[in-house]
């Protein structure tokens, strides 16, 4: 997944604090670079990096510098190793970031749902947003997988309540009107059918397909033509011979 870098700000990924120097001093000098990427990444993003390429170019060899490493310390590294968890657990306390629990989760899903489906956002932007929500209040972010569902869970519940709200602004004539073309059993131009085997378009499916919709006065609007014709066009007459 692609996200733009830099919560922070953008020189963050090249300057580490005299705290954070301290901090990753105490690491095993083979281990000294893989942490401090984790701990600039998390710091810039709000989440940790899967592999060395997240990193924009140049940060390795600039931290390898700052921390006395060599650039070719994260070959071979894992990142979803027993050393890098470890690693992570420390960074977030060091960070002052505090473990997830299942009520940010809901709360999380509430702001998605109630903040940022209204806007349309594409699912990407949702994630990005969702990202600094949990980093501007330093609790830890959920795994991408999670995050995914969870989206996916907060736009299931806006849509649903979007379609609640609109059907309470129905009149009941207004809803047998609409769930009439839902009943119909033909086979043929049946909702049912068409949706269990909808086939290739064809012009057997364009004039089945309006005989489901009940007939139904239309207001017709000021300046549009009082009068719409339902007969079949007439045909063009055949070329002379």
């Amino acid at each position: 997944m692609e996200r733009e870098p830099g919560l922070a700000d953008p020189s963050g990924w090249w300057r580490l604090s005299i705290a954070e120097e301290g901090f990753l001093a105490a690491k095993h000098p083979r281990a000294r670079l893989a942490a401090a990427v984790e701990l600039v990444h998390y710091r810039q993003t709000g989440w940790f990096l899967k592999a060395a390429s997240d990193l924009p170019a140049g940060v390795a060899e600039h931290l390898a510098y700052a921390t006395g490493t060599q650039a070719g310390d994260l070959d071979g590294w894992l990142w979803s190793g027993r050393t890098s968890r470890r690693h992570r657990a420390e960074i977030l306390e060091f960070l002052g970031v505090r473990r997830l629990t299942r009520r940010d989760l809901a709360d999380a899903s509430a702001f998605t749902a109630e903040d940022l489906c209204p806007r349309g956002l594409t699912r990407a932007a949702m994630t990005d947003r969702l990202i600094a929500w949990f980093f501007e209040r330093k609790i830890e972010c959920p795994a991408e997988d999670e995050l995914t569902r969870l989206t996916a869970s907060a736009r299931r519940r806006f849509e649903e309540r979007v379609l609640d709200t609109t059907g309470g602004l129905l009149s009941e004539a207004q809803k047998t009107w609409l769930d009439e073309p839902l009943s119909d059993a033909d086979p043929v131009t049946g909702f049912t059918g068409l949706k269990a085997d909808p086939g290739k378009a064809s012009r057997r499916h364009s004039t089945a397909c309006p005989r489901t919709i009940p007939r139904r006065h239309v207001p017709i609007r000021s300046g549009w033509p009082s009068r719409i014709s339902t007969t079949s066009p007439r045909p063009k007459p055949a070329p002379a011979s």
